[in-house]
């Protein structure tokens, strides 16, 4: 870390080893301790919001990495399922991580209001992956994807990150 904090960088990501190069060439590995004190106060959250073929997976992906992780489904009786262990996306092996994560790095929640806000030093990474349907004259809807954001916006601290994974027209994030 002294490395890269005497040439200004850092990282908000979980970053253990980082490859150092000099105009392309490889000089070797920089390996990052988690207990060094320039990491040791950053705990970062991930949030994702909408739980269906998209984040479901993705949640437990990233809680089998080890993050802390909260996924929002607004739908009530999907999310009721999904807190009983059950698979909404029939993708082989998602029923036993939820079982294996939840209510340890992998929580669930109806509305971000469920959702403790994040502790000083804690930054938290927004994954927004709802539906966009196709609507009668075939164009997007992004009804949920606006409301998804105005949502987020009061929760937004220093720090956060929004991603987008859903299907979207070009264009979509810069006019939102």
């Amino acid at each position: 870390p002294r490395a890269l904090e005497t040439r200004g960088w850092t990282t908000l990501l979980p970053v253990r080893l980082i490859p150092l190069l000099q105009k392309g060439k490889p000089l070797g590995i920089l390996e990052l301790n988690p207990e060094d004190p320039l990491l040791r106060g950053l705990r970062d959250r991930t949030l994702v919001v909408g739980l269906g073929f998209v984040g479901l997976p993705l949640s437990i992906a990233l809680a089998q990495a080890g993050r802390e992780v909260w996924g929002l489904e607004r739908d009530e009786q999907v999310l009721a399922k999904i807190l009983a262990g059950e698979d909404v996306t029939k993708e082989p092996g998602v029923a036993a991580a939820i079982v294996e994560h939840q209510g340890k790095n992998l929580f669930f929640a109806g509305s971000l209001s469920d959702i403790p806000e994040g502790s000083s030093g804690q930054r938290d990474t927004f994954i927004i992956t709802v539906g966009t349907p196709l609507n009668d004259a075939m164009r997007v809807e992004l009804e949920p994807l606006e409301s998804a954001l105005k949502d987020l916006i009061p929760r937004l601290r220093r720090g956060a990150s929004i991603f987008l994974r859903s299907t979207v027209p070009i264009g979509t994030a810069q006019n939102l």
